[in-house]
């Protein structure tokens, strides 16, 4: 009863915020008496944003709690086109403040039931410079990057609030090695460039230890450390045009997040992702924002991974052998109402695979729809169902049955979610999972999880 009334206050307090509900305000500040204009107009793009949560795990897991985390944003971006007549180039910087406790620790499941769960503290998370040449047909980006933020990226997937909707956790595994990405994000470089009208090619490389949570401005690439390089080739469906980021003819886009927790959940192995920047109220709407896509990318480390030792007999040097995944995804539109364009039905898949072994996981299946404003006569309201499945590789379960421990072959999260635009600033989602075989743990009970999130823009 005391976790169900957290959950039922919590959406309380965001339902007042619709009675406050202003018809033409870009966020809860507005326009700071007309100094918001006055930047834009000179290439400067600022926001403040603020995500709260409560989880509610009310039976299964490890233990039935309720759960507090909240994560805040502040996030700033440079037109140097604008500012200094540097045609192509851009500054960005994003910071973040996270806290809270991560309500896995309560389901005790491998995927994440919370997007935006992370070690508490302040920290840089991205901070880039980016430069098209050639008519916007190049784009080059290097510093602190996220990498989700442009590859393993499905816009359609942004609404779900379980973590493998992001970035794949097949890919996104890791408890050293691990993909730039949130909280732990490290500097690297990315190259895109559009093949045609329809087909664009992207290729990116960053450090394959991304920097301690305490020190994210550190790089190394050594021999022991490696580089993780990742190719994407993105085709548009719809007869959609390739935009290369930050052309100056192109309308602007929504921005990801994706998330690893690898080192930091050392019991779990797995963390995979977060979109909690793709929730903000002021984001386009989706069916702007979903080009209909098929995309298909490789991703390796250069240094060279032991495999899983699935014998006893100890004294035998174990193989060291490249480390690499695979990943297809698609997203796409498939129904419109004639009589309103602006509403619609969208579809998401993804598949993974990694090399079984060398890592905890080896497939991932993933997929969902979701339904814009045709539910209940909200036009701004978006409702979802989504699935994920993680496969756990049959080296490691061997090598966990020497160690003692019994696995199960698959967790999956069944997920339904509901969110509802209060005003242009303020955000309310109700949430719920059912998350079967958490952590792969043979001693856990299937879980059942609430959560309702409240999502401010200033």
């Amino acid at each position: 009863m005391r976790q169900l009334f957290l959950v039922s206050f919590f959406s309380i307090i965001g339902l007042l915020f619709s009675a406050q509900a202003g018809d033409n305000i870009p966020g809860l500040t507005g326009d700071l008496q007309g100094m918001r204009s006055k930047l834009l107009k000179k290439g400067f793009h600022f926001g403040l944003a603020y995500t709260g949560e409560i989880y509610s795990n009310l039976s299964g897991g490890f233990r039935q709690q309720a759960t507090y985390l909240d994560i805040i944003n502040f996030r700033l971006k440079i037109d140097l086109g604008r500012t200094l007549n540097w045609h192509g180039a851009t500054l960005y910087t994003d910071y973040l403040g996270i806290h809270g406790d991560d309500p896995s620790e309560n389901v005790g499941d491998i995927q994440g039931v919370s997007n935006i769960a992370a070690p508490k503290g302040w920290k840089f998370h991205e901070a880039w410079f980016r430069q098209n040449v050639f008519s916007d047909k190049l784009s080059l980006l290097w510093g602190m990057y996220d990498l989700n933020t442009e590859f393993d990226l499905i816009e359609t997937a942004g609404l779900f609030l379980n973590s493998s909707h992001g970035m794949g956790p097949d890919f996104s595994q890791g408890e050293i090695f691990s993909p730039s990405t949130f909280p732990a994000t490290t500097f690297g470089m990315r190259i895109k460039t559009a093949l045609t009208s329809s087909l664009s090619l992207q290729a990116g490389i960053t450090d394959g230890v991304p920097g301690d949570l305490d020190k994210p401005w550190q790089m190394q690439i050594s021999g022991d450390e490696g580089a993780l390089i990742v190719i994407e080739i993105t085709h548009l469906l719809d007869k959609r045009k390739i935009e290369i980021p930050g052309a100056r003819s192109k309308s602007k886009k929504g921005r990801g997040r994706g998330k690893g927790l690898r080192r930091w959940r050392k019991m779990r192995g797995n963390f995979p992702n977060c979109r909690w920047n793709r929730h903000l109220s002021s984001r386009p709407r989706p069916l702007d924002i979903c080009p209909g896509k098929v995309a298909i990318g490789g991703w390796f480390y250069t240094t060279k991974f032991e495999e899983w030792r699935t014998s006893n007999e100890t004294d035998l040097p174990l193989h060291q052998k490249v480390n690499w995944g695979v990943y297809l995804l698609t997203e796409r539109i498939i129904y419109r109402p004639k009589i309103c364009m602006e509403q619609g039905i969208l579809m998401y898949g993804r598949a993974g695979i990694a090399d079984k072994s060398s890592n905890q996981f080896d497939i991932y299946l993933g997929g969902g729809i979701v339904t814009h404003g045709i539910m209940f006569g909200r036009p701004d309201d978006l409702a979802g169902i989504a699935i994920a499945a993680l496969h756990s590789s049959p080296q490691y379960r061997d090598y966990q049955k020497l160690e003692g421990n019994d696995l199960l072959d698959w967790e999956v999260a069944l997920e339904f979610t509901y969110r509802s635009k209060l005003t242009d600033w303020a955000v309310l989602q109700h949430d719920m999972q059912y998350i079967i075989n958490p952590g792969m743990n043979p001693g856990l009970k299937n879980a059942f999880v609430l959560a309702a999130r409240l999502e401010l823009t200033f």
